[in-house]
């Protein structure tokens, strides 16, 4: 699953629409058997970097898939991805990640908690989870702070088949919390397979604006 892939959806959509069509189901079948799902992957990993060669040859292999109609291509960036990192260490711990925003010149760190029960082998929910305080924390308190905030919510993660994730801001949830969120959901959707349809954010006292 993908969120950053709507300006490379908006890309091909112009090359796709002109093209004939198959049904979704058959549009999954050739695209596992012929690699669409990676070489997507691979395209989307390289944030609009890649050459006119690779994304004549995407259009290329799309069109040859049957992916043919905008519903079709929502359909192939909302998928999971070909393949995940090994990430059983996770399970059952909080885990703390580095980050630095998509959008913004911002890095951080965030913190991580897969539930022991859940099943990462099918898709999974996310909840992002704002801390309180102020927009001039230090780094120290803000760390600690996030990760309080995971563990006061961490019973959640269970509940609803969840990973859970707490960003630590020390700039507040303005434009540079906004991207900051947008970045963890970037970098967990590559590492676990997230459900687009079930993301969620939730805070309180400041953290509580994130959710605006």
């Amino acid at each position: 699953m993908k969120t950053t892939q709507f300006m490379a959806g908006l890309l091909l959509v112009a090359a796709l629409l002109t093209t004939t069509g198959s049904s979704l189901a058959q549009e999954a079948e050739v695209a596992d058997s012929s690699g669409i799902a990676l070489l997507v992957d691979s395209y989307i990993d390289e944030r609009f970097e890649g050459t006119k060669e690779e994304t004549l040859e995407l259009l290329a292999r799309l069109n040859e898939a049957g992916v043919s109609s905008l519903d079709d291509l929502e359909n192939v960036l909302r998928s999971n991805r070909d393949s995940y990192p090994d990430t059983s260490a996770w399970v059952g711990n909080v885990t703390k990640h580095e980050v630095e925003c998509l959008h913004v010149d911002y890095a951080t760190t965030y913190f991580l908690f897969v539930p022991p029960e859940l099943d990462t082998e099918q898709s999974v929910s996310l909840v992002i989870v704002g801390h309180g305080g102020n927009s001039s924390m230090s780094q120290q308190r803000a760390e600690g702070t996030a990760r309080m905030y995971l563990q006061a919510y961490s019973s959640m993660g269970a509940a609803m088949n969840a990973v859970l994730v707490a960003p630590a801001s020390t700039r507040g949830w303005g434009q540079i919390g906004n991207s900051l969120i947008l970045s963890c959901v970037s970098q967990i959707q590559r590492a676990l397979p997230v459900d687009p349809d079930r993301i969620y954010i939730t805070g309180q006292s400041m953290g509580g604006t994130s959710c605006s």
